[in-house]
């Protein structure tokens, strides 16, 4: 049960509530927007592209976060 409220923990509140956003300016002038969690010392770039879009990392970000990594 324990288990279970962790995970349902962790789906909830970190998903947006500890994100910051930011965003990067390209050499071509495009504005890149990201969210940015910080946790740990070690940190993951999740990219998309194509028909995919941040969501799509949806479980894996939340396993690194569970994890304590830093996720951009």
């Amino acid at each position: 049960m324990q288990r279970l409220l962790l995970i349902l923990f962790l789906a909830f509140s970190s998903f947006n509530s500890f994100a910051d956003e930011v965003h990067f300016k390209t050499n071509d002038n495009a504005t890149i927007f990201a969210e940015f969690h910080k946790r740990g010392t070690h940190a993951i770039l999740l990219a998309h592209g194509a028909i995919f879009n941040k969501q799509s990392w949806g479980k894996f970000e939340q396993q690194l976060l569970g994890n304590n990594y830093t996720v951009l």
